[in-house]
């Protein structure tokens, strides 16, 4: 994959994980806030653990490695109130 089509699949990757924040914020799923900020809650953890994940880095010794503990705080973060 050439740098050009890898930037223009994340671009998409961005724009395709806004629209599921904003869809869910407004179906009262998400909490409310600026889509950016609510985005990287999403985010963040999850580019977070897939960085530890590619360089080698042990990960928890749980059937999901940890990955389960990851999305709970997620979704305890993103719930509306």
């Amino acid at each position: 994959m050439t740098s050009q089509a890898l930037g223009a699949a994340a671009r998409r990757w961005v724009e395709q994980s806004l629209e599921l924040v904003s869809t869910g914020q407004r179906r009262g799923e998400v909490r409310e806030g600026l889509l950016d900020g609510v985005a990287l809650t999403v985010f963040a953890p999850l580019h977070g653990y897939v960085g530890l994940a590619v360089s080698g880095v042990p990960l928890p010794a749980t059937d999901e490695r940890g990955l389960d503990d990851v999305i709970a705080s997620i979704i305890r973060a993103c719930r509306p109130d």
